[in-house]
């Protein structure tokens, strides 16, 4: 049986990577598939392709700095509770 954990990227806080935790601002955090471009022009749309989607997260941390990596790079999250 497989498990589905949902993680709502809207509350993700924070992301653990290697080098430790990483703060998430104003719910910046998403996830997408890897694409190339050159200027205007879509070169590869992993999408497009079968077999080679790869997954990237992507945030803004809280002094502004931007973070993008392979989403297997992700270690945890931690997000702020969801009212039951």
């Amino acid at each position: 049986m497989e498990v589905f954990i949902g993680i709502d990227i809207d509350k993700v806080e924070r992301v653990l990577l290697t080098d430790g935790w990483h703060a998430v601002k104003d719910a910046s955090f998403i996830v997408g598939n890897y694409g190339f471009v050159r200027g205007p022009t879509v070169i590869v749309n992993a999408i497009a392709i079968k077999g080679t989607v790869s997954h990237w997260a992507r945030w803004t941390e809280t002094e502004g700095k931007t973070v993008a990596c392979p989403l297997t790079a992700i270690l945890a999250v931690g997000a702020a509770a969801v009212p039951h």
